[in-house]
């Protein structure tokens, strides 16, 4: 079992659909399976979700060792690879039963599965819960500087120069940034919306409320959402 942990717009799930994605992992696992979590959810559900994914069908049994009778067929002498997203259930004994469930399935043939998680201790607990020799987590980093810079001058620019006007406000922008792909992204798109001679504003305007705080996903959401360019939309 291997967390990616970090703050919310990192790009946890997008580091984890790359490697999801990945021809690698199509060549050494026989079935992928990928479920969003979300929110704390009872293991019954978890099971089932996990159902879902492997049969494409809505699951009509509530019965847990149905549920797992299922799984089992699908996965039974098979390596899979399961990415959890967004987990946010910190409940050792839940994982202690869900983990040892499934490798009931198939104790030695080398699954993986793959946590992205915004807290410690999800990442702690799921890295030791099958007591293996190794505890993982990759803990997932701020951007650097000109890591965001570039992001940010895709979306206004895409491939061309890069404006006096976008350099003039380069630093500052990069400060709103904080280091985060979301924010880089999302402040792009909104610059690109807009006339050259109304970046500085936006700068000093719409985008002084972006916090360091933990509401910073939400923040950097709405301010995507207030500035869509139709109220249609």
């Amino acid at each position: 079992v291997l967390p990616i942990i970090g703050m919310g717009g990192l790009g946890k799930t997008t580091l984890a659909k790359s490697i999801y994605n990945n021809k690698q992992i199509d060549e050494h696992f026989n079935k992928k399976i990928w479920v969003c979590v979300s929110k704390k959810v009872p293991i019954e559900e978890l099971f089932k979700l996990i159902l879902v994914q492997l049969t494409e069908e809505k699951v009509e049994v509530d019965d847990r060792n149905v549920i797992v009778g299922k799984i089992g067929n699908h996965l039974g002498g098979k390596r899979y690879f399961l990415v959890l997203d967004d987990v946010w259930d910190d409940d050792q004994a839940l994982w202690d039963d869900f983990f040892t469930t499934l490798k009931g399935l198939n104790p030695t043939n080398g699954s993986w599965c793959l946590v992205t998680t915004r807290l410690d201790q999800v990442a702690d607990i799921v890295s030791r819960v099958l007591m293996t020799e190794n505890e993982l987590v990759y803990a997932l980093g701020r951007l650097p500087d000109d890591h965001c810079w570039s992001i940010l001058k895709e979306k206004v620019v895409g491939g061309g120069e890069v404006p006096d006007e976008l350099k003039a406000i380069r630093e500052k922008v990069i400060k709103r940034c904080d280091g985060l792909p979301l924010a880089a992204s999302v402040i792009g798109g909104l610059l690109s919306l807009h006339g050259k001679e109304k970046w500085r504003s936006i700068l000093e305007n719409r985008l002084s409320s972006l916090s360091g705080d933990e509401d910073r996903v939400m923040q950097i959401l709405k301010l995507s959402f207030d500035n869509l360019p139709s109220p249609y939309i």
